[in-house]
């Protein structure tokens, strides 16, 4: 069974037989979030799904389907919500977005919550020339301004020349957009519109995950691994992921595009957690092996001078099996890199998950402490400190 029939059977036909909305069914497997001392779960097509820790012994419960205000999901948000919502480190403002590819419904849906968690969102379609949405895994933010990406990722549906699958496919044709608009919009009298995001348009590229994003006076400034090639992570089909800078100018409307020279292909980037939508220098990604599907090791990209810094290889038996890189910060330090990168990995011969502790400022490829699990832990590809 393909994944779009996947997609059809599971949300349109077993959510009724279980009292549930198409938006309240799903894994909740792909990212999770701490906001104003509530646990969340995100996956694509679902809505955020509320989980308590038992800081005491490590426990945790299922609350449900929740809004992000903590009121009930058929009170709130009742929409599906992505995996990467972004919480502004200076005022505690979130913003996140999520996508309905449901034909003829499709639409994007912004929300915009306060720090004390008051939220406020609008719905609009994205001005493409396609008949469907993009896959809008990610979302940047820089302190007045949120991001979205209209990339050439797009969800695919039946027809005669293509049959039922793949779910999604690369668009050669279609050029991809950057959408800028105002992320705050608590205090708002008027409601938000397609007139209200200005829109740069790119090459045909793909864009999952942003590094960080942030303004330089009337420029905002976009840091990602690109793909530029036809991508299926259906069918674990790889894709070289270049990291590159786009500079939007909102005065002109003009769009500069940088690629960095490092020869390698990287994804999931994370930055130094306080600096989300501020400017930065340190990203830290996980490297794509030779076959560009699994992953052989991490990577420190120096992203205001555009170039790579330090790179982890790891063996040949933990090709795959490694996860995001995590960076958390010293205490009391003024240095953005002072701290440690943390990742799992998994080793296929021994069956052993370790989690791997390097110094983030030297980037040695001797890590400063393994801890192994007693369990074996899945795979997982997005992970989030959070010391209790």
């Amino acid at each position: 069974m393909t994944g779009l029939m996947k997609l059809a059977v599971g949300k349109f036909i077993f959510s009724p037989l279980l009292g549930l909305k198409p938006y309240e069914l799903g894994s909740s497997n792909t990212n999770i979030l701490h906001y104003n001392g509530r646990w969340f779960a995100f996956e694509e097509s679902m809505c955020p799904f509320e989980f308590q820790i038992d800081e005491k012994t490590g426990n945790v419960t299922s609350v449900g389907c929740m809004d992000l205000n903590g009121s009930p999901i058929d009170k709130g948000w009742q929409f599906p919500m992505c995996a990467h919502p972004k919480i502004d480190p200076k005022t505690g403002h979130l913003a996140v977005v999520g996508y309905n590819p449901d034909f003829p419904s499709a639409a994007i849906k912004y929300g915009s919550y306060g720090k004390g968690g008051d939220g406020k969102s609008f719905e609009f379609k994205l001005p493409s020339p396609a008949a469907f949405i993009p896959f809008l895994h990610d979302l940047g933010i820089t302190e007045n301004h949120a991001i979205l990406i209209d990339s050439s990722y797009e969800f695919a549906f039946p027809s005669p020349t293509t049959g039922l699958g793949p779910i999604l496919t690369f668009n050669n044709k279609k050029r991809a957009k950057f959408g800028v608009f105002s992320k705050n919009l608590q205090g708002r009298s008027e409601e938000m519109s397609k007139e209200h995001i200005q829109w740069f348009e790119v090459e045909p590229l793909v864009i999952n995950h942003i590094a960080n994003s942030w303004e330089e006076e009337d420029v905002v400034v976009v840091h990602a691994p690109v793909a530029r090639e036809p991508i299926d992570i259906f069918a674990h089909k790889g894709y070289f992921g270049c990291m590159t800078e786009f500079r939007l100018n909102l005065t002109d409307g003009s769009v500069e595009t940088f690629d960095y020279s490092s020869g390698i292909s990287a994804e999931f980037p994370k930055i130094h957690p306080k600096l989300t939508g501020y400017p930065t220098s340190f990203a830290y990604t996980t490297v794509h092996a030779k076959d560009l599907t699994t992953i052989s090791g991490l990577a420190k990209w120096d992203m205001k001078k555009r170039e790579l810094v330090g790179r982890i290889q790891f063996g040949d038996n933990n090709y795959g099996v490694v996860g995001e890189p995590v960076f958390i910060p010293y205490e009391n330090t003024s240095e953005e890199d002072d701290g440690v990168v943390i990742t799992s990995v998994f080793n296929d011969e021994s069956k052993v998950t370790t989690l791997r502790l390097y110094d983030a400022k030297t980037f040695e490829s001797k890590p400063i402490a393994i801890l192994e699990s007693s369990e074996h832990i899945p795979f997982g590809l997005h992970g989030l400190w959070h010391g209790l």
